[in-house]
């Protein structure tokens, strides 16, 4: 078990004291603060969208230039190099890349292992299909393998749905379609899931990029997600709920209280629902991440987080070129919606002080 200094608190409510204790600000040995452990991993399964996409846009549409002029399919690559790192929505690695080197987890992004075709071990992140006219898909051929790695399966874009959001939207592999991906994979090798893994779902502002969206869908598709795992063997799930998405640069100021109702309520809804699934759903622990408790505390206390702006993106929005003379590390945004790689390491830290806390 790997040990962590936290203490006995709801971190739901205390984001801004769990902060203090892990930076050393606070005694660990006093006022009932404690030692406790976070469990062992050996694998970990990622379905998810932008904030933890390790690249597999990016693989998959660099993969696509070859083709690009022979089929004009006129698919950017996404994210553009070289001020993303590496394929990563931000300037460095993301969060659940640093949880899994903090547990010695070797994470795979899902586009490292597809392969052409069943059977075959010639990997490539995209096929063609001929099934309804000429399509570019995603490849889901896994031979087996997502039975013995740890796989990141999340895609930037992707909403909780079957699809993605965008222009690109019917490209991108919900997560919805993610876990499909997995279970599938698991039954041609008929194999039950790794019940002693950590299953981390992860998403959902993208949905709220619809017209006219509807949380109480968007959080049915979640615990459906949770029981299509549990199902199939999956038993300790690390679900997120969302930051207030009305006060990220990305939201127009007069649709931000609209945005931060939708937050309210998807996140009201996501604690009932994985309420009632702990309840149904014998021997699950389902802990929720508190993003949105994480994210309020950065924006009232930054200095804590050694952030010295919260409001504004690293990037300018529109020429995508770095803020002069600023410090990438003292910003909470890279871009208009994305964490820098320093609030990256922020959540991870979170992250595995929720888990020994929770679990």
């Amino acid at each position: 078990m790997s040990i962590l200094k936290t203490g006995i608190i709801d971190n739901r409510e205390n984001a801004h004291l769990i902060e203090l204790i892990n930076n050393g600000d606070l005694d660990p040995t006093s006022n009932g603060v404690n030692y406790l452990e976070v469990p062992d991993y050996e694998r970990i399964y990622v379905f998810s969208d932008s904030l933890s996409d390790p690249g597999n846009v990016y693989e998959t549409t660099k993969s696509v230039q070859s083709f690009d002029n022979i089929f004009d399919l006129d698919v950017p690559v996404t994210p553009s190099e070289p001020l993303y790192y590496e394929g990563r929505f931000s300037n460095g690695l993301v969060w659940v890349e640093n949880l899994a080197m903090e547990l010695d987890v070797d994470l795979i992004p899902s586009t490292e292992l597809a392969v052409i075709f069943p059977g075959l071990n010639i990997n490539s992140p995209f096929n063609f299909s001929f099934d309804n006219g000429f399509d570019l898909t995603i490849n889901s051929d896994f031979n087996g393998r997502t039975t013995s790695e740890s796989v990141n399966f999340a895609f930037g874009g992707a909403q909780t749905g079957e699809e993605g959001a965008g222009e690109y939207g019917d490209l991108i592999p919900g997560i919805q379609q993610q876990v499909e991906w997995f279970i599938e994979d698991h039954q041609e090798a008929d194999k039950k899931a790794d019940s002693e893994a950590l299953y981390i779902i992860s998403g959902g502002r993208n949905d709220y990029s619809d017209s006219n969206p509807e949380p109480e869908d968007i959080v049915d598709n979640i615990g459906e997600e949770i029981e299509s795992l549990y199902e199939i063997g999956a038993r300790d799930f690390l679900v997120s709920n969302l930051p207030d998405i009305g006060k990220i640069p990305a939201t127009p100021p007069e649709l931000a209280d609209t945005f931060s109702g939708y937050t309210q309520t998807h996140n009201d809804l996501l604690e009932q629902t994985t309420e009632e699934l702990r309840d149904s759903l014998t021997g699950a622990n389902i802990v929720i991440l508190d993003f949105n408790a994480l994210y309020d505390d950065m924006l009232s206390n930054p200095s804590d987080y050694d952030l010295t702006n919260v409001t504004d993106p690293y990037l300018d929005p529109i020429a995508l070129t770095p803020t002069v003379g600023a410090d990438v590390d003292e910003y909470l945004f890279y871009d208009t919606v994305h964490p820098t790689a320093a609030v990256h390491d922020l959540v991870s830290d979170f992250t595995l002080t929720t888990l020994a806390i929770e679990l």
